[in-house]
């Protein structure tokens, strides 16, 4: 799964499954382009990704088939 997102200076990514298990995490600094986050080895289902930055914060689902 890739999420392109400009200026998040310092941002916190997380994924977490529908039991809140948290799957991935990251933090970068200075943020701008894309991030790639590996989900290859996941089970089908429905996550939940969290982007935290200084000025807002993001919240998705996505579904994995």
């Amino acid at each position: 799964v890739q999420f392109a997102y400009n200026e998040l200076p310092n941002a916190k990514f997380e994924v977490f499954d529908l039991n809140g298990r948290l799957m991935y995490q990251t933090k970068t600094i200075g943020f701008s382009g894309q991030l790639a986050i590996p989900v290859a080895q996941w089970s089908r289902g429905v996550y939940v990704f969290k982007i935290v930055s200084e000025n807002r914060e993001i919240i998705k689902k996505v579904v994995l088939n």
